[in-house]
């Protein structure tokens, strides 16, 4: 904190110094200069203040220093994450025995996704349980299974993470402090308008900042294993029988299927669809002419004689 008194003692004499020189050089100042010369120092003892804070934010010593002691203070903090597969013979005993692991060890399921169909049945299960139960859970949830396909775990350290976070959360609000401070202290609207603009802009820095915070701390609170659970069907000694539904959906798809075989069989005729087209044709006028040839034969001799 002497480092902070002296940046203010040093603001606080170059107000008062410049303070001297104000009135001699009223005359010559252009308005609003005044405003932007004390806006420019505030400015300056702000940065101070910031450089400050982010280099040595504790009288322990450099940051370096700084960080070590709380991250000596501050135990681990570990992310942890397991994924694991198992094959079950009976899906819906194990998924009791699943969900009651899971009270156990104070978790519970955030996401869930069962699909059923005539082969295999499968659940998809995302469960959050407490960090330090997490290994006893994992090692639990796979002995369900009669098989285990695949169990992996990953941790991810965020403890200097966490200590950075914390540190821009005191130095943000070591500024905020200031700028109440100054806003205290404003006497123009002006001035009010701009201290209130630098303080919004600090206070959703914070908001971002210990939003992310709580985000991890979430996330160590609580480990997540993403667990699949399936059994699958031997039809050899259970053969699937379609029932009425099964047969419609079956009928109205092989109906598609034909009415598609059938335009692509078209489709590859179109040069004997064509000719035939044209076969059509030509019989079609031959037999016209036929019947003109005919008709004008059968008329009467009388008829010609008239016309």
């Amino acid at each position: 904190m002497k480092q902070i008194t002296a940046i203010l003692a040093a603001c606080l004499i170059a107000l008062t110094g410049c303070g001297g020189n104000f009135e001699g050089m009223n005359a010559d100042m252009a308005p609003g200069m005044e405003d932007m010369l004390v806006s420019e120092i505030m400015s300056k003892a702000e940065e101070q203040l910031e450089e400050y804070d982010e280099a040595d934010y504790d009288d322990a010593g450099s940051y370096e220093n700084t960080k070590n002691v709380a991250t000596a203070k501050i135990p681990s903090k570990i992310i942890k994450e397991g994924n694991a597969s198992i094959e079950v013979g009976e899906y819906a005993a194990v998924m009791v025995q699943v969900k009651a692991v899971i009270e156990k060890y104070e978790g519970y399921i955030a996401n869930e996704d069962e699909e059923n169909n005539h082969y295999r049945t499968s659940n998809s299960l995302v469960i959050k349980v407490l960090n330090d139960r997490f290994e006893e859970a994992l090692n639990e949830l796979t002995a369900l299974g009669d098989k285990v396909d695949y169990k992996r775990v990953n941790a991810d350290d965020v403890t200097e993470e966490f200590v950075d976070i914390q540190a821009r959360i005191k130095t943000k609000r070591a500024v905020e402090q200031r700028y109440v401070e100054i806003l205290q202290q404003a006497k123009t609207i002006d001035e009010i308008l701009e201290v209130e603009d630098h303080l919004r802009v600090i206070r959703e820095e914070l908001e971002s900042i210990e939003g992310r915070l709580k985000y991890l701390d979430e996330r160590v609170k609580y480990s997540t294993i993403h667990l699949t659970v399936y059994q699958t069907y031997d039809y050899a000694s259970t053969p699937y029988s379609p029932d009425f539904g099964d047969k419609m959906g079956d009928a109205f798809g092989g109906g598609w299927e034909g009415f598609l075989m059938v335009l692509v069989g078209i489709v590859y005729l179109w040069p004997f669809v064509l000719l035939l087209i044209v076969l059509l044709f030509l019989l079609r006028r031959w037999r016209k002419k036929r019947r003109a040839r005919k008709a004008a034969a059968t008329k009467p001799p009388y008829y010609h004689a008239q016309s």
